[in-house]
């Protein structure tokens, strides 16, 4: 689903949102708050979401989950992508074994699909479907991010099992978590 954008509405959703920082993933992505959620707090990181409502922010994402498993979400979400695009790398069917997913040469012909992403173009998600994101070379991609409440944890999804984020993301060096 893709749907027409004004540059001057994005321009104001942009300005609006860089008011309210929310922390950075550096080297990875930017991310500003439009609606915070109830619940949500300086804990909540730490110690699992508590999140009761829905919440928004934009994403400037500058580099890829390349080489990465693939990974899901702590709640439904909604993409709309602002400016910029990306590829999104998703099964074709979320019920596949995610054993799947960490073989990027015979993936494609398993039932995974490389979808472009847009300006204009809406993704809805729930929190359990994995994906990952892949930016062009020297591009970037700006999307609002709308999120519902918190429902799990998330994590990344190995040849081998669900790992929650904390534990797959304590790898040095940014290597992949031996499953």
């Amino acid at each position: 689903m893709r749907i027409p954008l004004p540059a001057f509405i994005v321009d104001a959703i942009v300005r609006r949102a860089q008011r309210t920082p929310y922390f950075d993933l550096t080297g990875y992505m930017d991310r500003w708050w439009l609606k915070k959620p109830r619940g949500h707090d300086a804990t909540a990181a730490e110690d699992g979401r508590r999140d009761t409502s829905w919440g928004a922010r934009v994403h400037r994402t500058i580099r890829s989950d390349a080489g990465r498993d693939l990974h899901d979400h702590p709640w439904w979400n909604v993409s709309i992508v602002l400016r910029g695009g990306y590829w999104e790398i998703v099964p074709t069917e979320q019920s596949q074994p995610a054993r799947l997913d960490s073989q990027p040469e015979t993936s494609l012909l398993r039932g995974y699909r490389r979808v472009w992403r847009g300006p204009g173009a809406i993704v809805f998600r729930r929190a359990t479907d994995r994906h990952r994101l892949e930016i062009p070379e020297g591009k970037e991609a700006w999307s609002l991010f709308i999120m519902g409440p918190w429902q799990r944890n998330w994590g990344f999804h190995t040849p081998r099992r669900w790992i929650e984020w904390r534990e797959y993301t304590k790898q040095p060096n940014g290597e992949r978590h031996p499953a």
